[in-house]
């Protein structure tokens, strides 16, 4: 599991999300409660790119002991299953978090990466982190 340490001051926690793909890429965010309330964190939506410039979620104290969940949906759409699963293979991630006791962190090495149909059309990737 990633963790991150917020602190428990006002500050803003930022998340920013970079998704390398040549195909089309959509990702959402949201935010667990420790009671395990789900809740989307408004605006934490990509365009096309699946990238979320960017942008606090909340502040330190309010997100401490929540888990940030990220989802990112990618379609490749090249003819040959060849084709796409070396698209496949060049996916990256880069989720950033900032403004807490942590400073500045990366992460790049998503929880789960799905081939979703089996044939490298439609892929999910997952990636969950803990704020502390």
């Amino acid at each position: 599991m990633n963790h991150y340490t917020a602190g428990n001051g006002t500050q803003q926690i930022k998340l920013a999300v970079d998704i390398s793909t040549n195909g089309f890429a959509w990702t959402r965010c949201f935010s667990i409660a420790p009671d395990n309330t789900k809740l989307p964190i408004p605006d934490a939506v990509s365009d096309a790119s699946g990238d979320i410039n960017t942008m606090a979620v909340g502040s330190a104290k309010s997100l401490q002991g929540s888990f940030v969940h990220i989802v990112t949906k990618i379609e490749l759409f090249w003819d040959d299953i060849d084709t796409r699963k070396i698209e496949f293979g060049k996916i990256g991630t880069r989720y950033t978090l900032d403004g807490g006791t942590d400073g500045r962190k990366e992460f790049t090495t998503p929880d789960q990466t799905l081939n979703a149909n089996g044939d490298f059309t439609t892929i999910y990737i997952l990636m969950t982190i803990k704020l502390d």
